[in-house]
């Protein structure tokens, strides 16, 4: 077994491929970075709703439009 640094994280090689249960973890640590970037936005985004400003004009300084801060502040909600 090879081991490879990418983006300071040893990744385990078995005959020049990641290890199956290497590609799961890295998969899980990129939807909780994920999900913690949406939860982060989502912050900003209600307390932007908070002080009086509507939601269009909250998409309009986000990467998500109108309906997808909807879903997501639906989907997250405390």
């Amino acid at each position: 077994m090879i081991e490879k640094i990418e983006n300071k994280k040893v990744i385990k090689m078995a005959n020049g491929f990641p290890d199956k249960n290497e590609l799961l973890s890295l998969s899980d640590e990129r939807t909780r970075l994920e999900d913690a970037e949406i939860k982060g936005v989502l912050y900003v985004v209600r307390s932007l709703l908070n002080k009086g400003m509507n939601l269009s004009t909250v998409a309009k300084y986000t990467d998500y439009d109108v309906e997808e801060l909807k879903h997501l502040l639906k989907k997250y909600s405390n």
